[in-house]
């Protein structure tokens, strides 16, 4: 499941970024900026997690965006442009079972708030996926990771619920990986 279709039509209304000696948007490049950042996450949140993280920065910036940004936002549109057939395979594998990979990346925000990012699978394919800016500042990365872990594990809840009314094998336990060592020591430790 791909969204080629669109990429290429879109691709030419993307166009280049206006040049500019200064790093202030005139009007034109900023209302560019705008439409092209709401184009890019339709994809990234219908059929594209691998611009997902690239699209959140971008986000962030609607408000007051640089040419810095627009130059970022030119690198997930040259990405498309040359990678504009990637998507979802539905059933990858034949085992109904959900799984999730979580990250995070500590203080990589001018306001030292740290990323966060998961995506969940079924059957081998991604189901749903998110990354975004974490409301507290973490004061380590394992503090950024365990955090990460909240929302996915109320996911796993509201996940179980939609399986039990599709009548799908009641999955225990949920699998949630994370990259960080200690954060399941972390839990581990909470859980005694």
């Amino acid at each position: 499941m791909s969204q080629k279709a669109y990429v290429q039509k879109v691709l030419p209304a993307w166009g280049e970024s206006p040049a500019n000696a200064s790093n202030v948007l005139d009007d034109e490049a900023f209302d560019h900026y705008v439409s092209v950042v709401g184009m890019l996450n339709w994809l990234a949140v219908k059929t594209r997690p691998d611009i997902r993280f690239a699209v959140t920065g971008l986000q962030h910036r609607l408000a007051n965006p640089t040419f810095d940004d627009l130059h970022a936002m030119q690198h997930v549109i040259e990405y498309l442009r040359h990678q504009p057939d990637i998507g979802i395979v539905l059933g990858s594998t034949d085992e109904l079972r959900f799984h999730a990979y979580i990250d995070a990346s500590h203080a990589d925000w001018e306001d030292s708030k740290s990323t966060e990012g998961s995506i969940w699978y079924l059957a081998g394919s991604p189901v749903m996926w998110t990354t975004k800016k974490q409301t507290i500042t973490a004061n380590s990365t394992t503090v950024a990771e365990w955090c990460a872990l909240d929302q996915p594990a109320r996911d796993a809840m509201w996940l179980c619920k939609i399986a039990r009314s599709f009548m799908l094998p009641e999955q225990r336990p949920i699998e949630i990986y994370t990259d960080n060592i200690n954060s399941p020591l972390l839990l581990a430790k909470k859980g005694r």
